[in-house]
């Protein structure tokens, strides 16, 4: 009622029985072996003999054992070996121990990833009775990725010295948590901030970050420094003044000026400033002015300006006598010298105030009429309107012909004469050196004897 199917050196035969047997029943095996003698088959060429198995349930399915569910991180997709797949048969009567994905080798399946993701491993064993037994394990394939810098934007800064400088935002991440180092060139880093000490120009701060796997991630900023450079003070030059009085000066030229244009207010010692003038209240003698120009540094530059005050005096005046007093034998031009002297050289014109005449050359001339008395006011000034002013009176007489007066004729009686009388008629004459006038007169007396 079976199959032999095999035969083993220890006299075991493996029998295949047929379905719907159960526990009790049994089933009867005639086994006949033949030889391959000339002539056979026949009875003398082979033997028989049949036995009586009872039918009990011996086949055991065989056994697996798979490793754990399980995750790899991978750097790159390279080759995974898992250990840990064993088959077994109790009945050792195993056909066949395989794998759905993979290869096995012993108790190890390997196999190349093509990606991160789930990989799934199902282990069979297979016996001769075609029970089978089956395990599975999940392989979880993580692959590196690599970390990530961030750094700040490039931008310019103006910096009054170069001081450290300091500049936070600066990170390193990484997806699979293994980052190996991060390094920073030039600057120093201390948590997100990487502080360096400047130089005027391009600055560049190197970020790089590197993890176990040696992927590595850079970024760059590029700091450009300018130095802040100092004002320059203008003022203007040295200077001096003649004053009538002490009202406050004001002088022009005063600037400040700034190649980064972070100029503050100026501040002005020894006067007032607005705009680019500076006024101030003048003392006799040497008056100093100090502009000071400073940037939002601190940085700055000072000029100054000495000016020179003096008193202004009036100037003195040389004008003809008070009282003058010309004689002419006819209308003739006068010219009296007139001038002036100033103390502070800076004497400037002298003019006719009042009278009548000119003023040229030094002199005061005139032409009178004729005999007339001229009251004349002359002022001298100088450049700051001080002045001194004097006033004379010309008395100009022009000749007139003299004149003469004799008695009128008369008659004497005298007493006692002396002996005879005389008549006598008598001429005058009077005569002037420049035009000689005649004017005659006649008298005529008789004196007795």
């Amino acid at each position: 009622n079976g199959t032999i199917v095999g035969s083993s050196t220890d006299d075991s035969v493996i029998v295949h029985p047929n379905s719907g047997l159960t526990d009790g029943d049994t089933i009867y095996v005639m086994v006949t072996a033949c030889d391959s003698t000339s002539g056979c088959p026949g009875e003398f060429c082979c033997a028989s003999d049949s036995i009586a198995i009872p039918v009990i349930n011996c086949n055991e399915p065989p056994t697996v054992s798979c490793h754990a569910d399980t995750s790899v991180f991978l750097c790159d997709l390279t080759e995974v070996c898992i250990p840990g797949f064993v088959c077994d048969d109790p009945n050792g009567n195993l056909v066949s121990c395989s794998v759905s994905f993979g290869t096995l080798s012993g108790d190890t399946v390997c196999f190349t990833p093509s990606g991160a993701g789930t990989y799934t491993i199902i282990l069979t064993a297979v016996d001769d009775f075609g029970e089978s037994a089956s395990c599975t394990t999940s392989v979880d394939v993580a692959l590196n990725s690599p970390p990530v810098v961030t750094c700040p934007g490039d931008d310019s800064m103006f910096v009054c010295d170069l001081s450290p400088i300091c500049l936070p935002g600066f990170s390193a991440t990484d997806v699979d948590g293994n980052l190996a180092s991060v390094t920073v060139t030039g600057g120093t880093l201390s948590g997100d901030t990487v502080c360096f000490t400047p130089v005027v120009g391009d600055n560049v701060i190197t970020l790089v970050a590197t993890d176990e796997c040696g992927k590595a991630d850079t970024c760059a900023t590029t700091i450009h420094v300018a130095l802040n450079s100092p004002p320059v003070a203008t003022c203007p030059g040295d200077t001096s003044f003649l004053v009538n009085n002490l009202d406050p000066i004001c002088l022009t030229g005063f600037s400040c000026s700034d190649p980064d244009g972070n100029m503050v207010a100026p501040t002005v010692i020894g006067g007032t400033l607005s705009g680019d003038t500076v006024c101030f209240t003048p003392v006799i003698g040497l008056n100093t002015i100090t502009f000071i120009c400073e940037d939002s540094c601190g940085a700055a530059d000072t000029c100054k300006t000495f000016i020179q005050i003096g008193q202004n005096q009036p100037p003195t005046c040389s004008l003809p006598p008070v009282d003058t007093t010309i004689f002419a034998c006819q209308p003739a031009e006068v010219c009296l010298p007139v001038s002036a002297t100033d103390p502070n050289n800076n004497f400037l014109n002298c003019q006719i105030m009042s009278g009548p005449g000119t003023l040229s050359g030094g002199n005061w001339c005139y032409t009178p009429a004729g005999t007339e008395d001229d009251t004349v006011t002359i002022r001298c000034t100088d450049s700051l309107g001080l002045y001194c002013e004097g006033t004379f009176t010309l008395h100009y007489t022009v000749n007139s012909a003299p004149t003469v007066t004799c008695p009128s004729n008369v008659s004497m009686f005298r007493r006692s004469v002396s002996p005879g009388s005389v008549t006598t008629m008598s001429t005058v004459t009077f005569k002037r050196s420049q035009s000689p006038v005649e004017h005659s007169a006649a008298a005529r007396y008789v004196l007795p004897r």
